[in-house]
């Protein structure tokens, strides 16, 4: 990390499950929930794309909304370099994010 650890407010957290089924679906992406917490994200989505690729442009999208909020000029960090990038192939495993994820949600709305 560049900077000193940025702490996600409720509203932040709110604003970014709003806007990563947006990001997800410029791409092409399913988004099936998300969750935001005070300093990291939780996202289950479907994308025909590396799981790298997938969190680099999720954080470029959320980056970019949450300046742009903020009125932060230039580029704030708000993320780490990385993250956990997780591959599910069976049913079981995925209802168990999904239900993992959603019951995390700052927002009361539990899907994308």
């Amino acid at each position: 990390m560049d900077g000193p650890p940025v702490r996600l407010s409720t509203a932040d957290q709110v604003f970014i499950e709003l806007v990563i089924p947006e990001v997800c679906s410029a791409a092409g992406w399913t988004c099936h929930v998300c969750a935001a917490h005070t300093e990291h994200v939780h996202a289950l989505v479907s994308a025909p794309a590396e799981g790298a690729v997938v969190r680099a442009l999720l954080k470029r999208g959320l980056t970019q909304r949450l300046n742009a909020r903020a009125d932060v000029p230039g580029s704030k960090r708000w993320w780490a370099k990385g993250g956990s990038v997780k591959w599910i192939w069976r049913p079981a495993y995925f209802r168990r994010a999904f239900e993992y994820i959603a019951n995390q949600r700052a927002t009361e709305r539990h899907t994308c």
